[in-house]
């Protein structure tokens, strides 16, 4: 089978009848009520409804259905038999794919293109990432959210050390140096981001959620993503308590007493 969907490959058998077909369970409501038994019209063409899945309809259609290459053909007679777009290769157990795809490269004319499994994923997730605007809003919003982190750490930090500046002036005047100092803002600066990060990743999972629910997209809140985001907030209380350092050190303990 094409599906690794248990719930698709036991009703592909449904869809050898003429004018059907199976639709994902996440399609939207806009839709109607779309179920086993259901007649819908698809591009002008009566279809009754066979079963259902769960995939995800992806970014671009708000609705998705299976359908069998007959069917297709009915459904769009412009897109024939002859114009094929995505062909699946199975190969022996045991079989370097990459070898098998290097191969294929060779063989197979210029206007073809052969991705292994993972490498076609890749490849999906570049393109939507680097070559549509979806992928400029998310990029464009996780920058400025590091931005605006960087900026309320840097400012916390700077109260935090106007406020108790005498203090620090104090502890200089005793001998204590600026590195001593330093190290007592960076330790303070990844304290507040190590508190801070539990909060924000239980309202992250609240977030992931709403939208899942609003888009049907599937993003989920992987322990991989967790580790780059707080390998990446800790880089920038580094950077930011660094900064903020700079007040401390140009601090004269004779200019302030």
């Amino acid at each position: 089978g094409a599906f690794r969907n248990p719930a698709i490959e036991s009703q592909l058998h449904l869809l050898k009848r003429e004018d059907t077909a199976l639709v994902d369970d996440s399609t939207r409501k806009d839709f109607g009520s779309i179920k086993a038994g259901s007649i819908v019209e698809i591009s002008h063409r009566t279809t009754r409804i066979v079963g259902d899945y769960t995939l995800g309809t992806g970014f671009v259609s708000n609705g998705a259905v299976i359908v069998s290459d007959q069917n297709f053909v009915r459904l769009f007679p412009e897109n024939g038999f002859d114009k094929l777009q995505l062909g699946l290769i199975r190969v022996l157990p045991g079989s370097n794919v990459e070898k098998v795809a290097g191969r294929l490269r060779k063989i197979l004319p210029s206007d073809t293109r052969v991705f292994t499994r993972t490498a076609f994923a890749k490849h999906e997730q570049d393109y939507w990432l680097n070559s549509t605007s979806t992928g400029l809003v998310f990029g464009f919003g996780t920058v400025v959210a590091g931005l605006v982190g960087a900026v309320i750490l840097f400012q916390t930090l700077s109260t935090l050390i106007l406020r108790n500046l005498k203090e620090y002036a104090v502890l200089k005047a005793m001998g204590y140096t600026n590195g001593y100092l330093t190290g007592v803002i960076v330790s303070q600066a990844l304290l507040l981001t190590t508190v801070a990060f539990g909060p924000a990743i239980a309202a992250s999972y609240g977030l992931y959620h709403v939208t899942r629910e609003a888009t049907f997209l599937p993003v989920y809140m992987t322990g991989a993503r967790i580790v780059w985001v707080l390998v990446a907030t800790l880089v920038t209380a580094l950077l930011g308590s660094l900064l903020t350092v700079r007040i401390l050190e140009r601090a004269d303990p004779a200019d302030l007493f």
